[in-house]
């Protein structure tokens, strides 16, 4: 909670995320109104999971459409996906490894990452066969732990998709 270092716990389930603090916080100071100042409070919601979604806040992904409540098997039950060859998603991630997961269908396209605007790898999405959800389509490993920016670019020729990331 912004503003005070009363503990909190939470609890997510099929309702929503529900958010307790063991204590009364106390008004914020510098609001002169203090009903308002005791009423209100701002909560900062960050994860320590080594992943992300597709739709993180830090992404963009000028010309992809994001998808969602596929029922596909894909993670979080949503994808990101672009047929334009071209388009790039990107983001930053802080660490030394990072693993790209998408789906693999026919007719897929081909991907390009780029770590800090340096091809990696290029990867095939298209498979034969039945769609296969959550694929570790390409892992970076031997980075320096810091601050990196990737970029997935559409390679086409066919309509691609990225799902998460996960980072270490």
């Amino acid at each position: 909670m912004l503003g005070s270092d009363v503990a909190l716990t939470f609890v997510q389930d099929e309702r929503g995320l529900t958010v307790t603090p063991s204590e009364a916080a106390q008004p914020l100071a510098g609001i002169t109104d203090q009903r308002l100042a005791s009423a209100c409070r701002v909560l900062r919601i960050t994860h320590d999971k080594g992943w992300f979604n597709d739709d993180d806040p830090d992404a963009v992904a000028a010309g992809w459409v994001r998808r969602s409540n596929l029922g596909t098997g894909d993670f979080n039950n949503d994808l990101t996906t672009s047929d334009t060859p071209g388009d790039v998603w990107s983001s930053s991630f802080t660490g030394s490894n990072v693993t790209v997961i998408a789906p693999k269908e026919a007719g897929a396209g081909k991907i390009e990452i780029q770590i800090d605007g340096q091809t990696r790898a290029t990867a095939d999405l298209s498979t034969t066969g039945a769609r296969q959800a959550e694929q570790t389509i390409c892992e970076i490993t031997g980075l320096t732990a810091r601050k990196h920016t990737i970029a997935i670019v559409n390679r086409g020729p066919g309509p691609v998709a990225v799902d998460a990331l996960i980072v270490r």
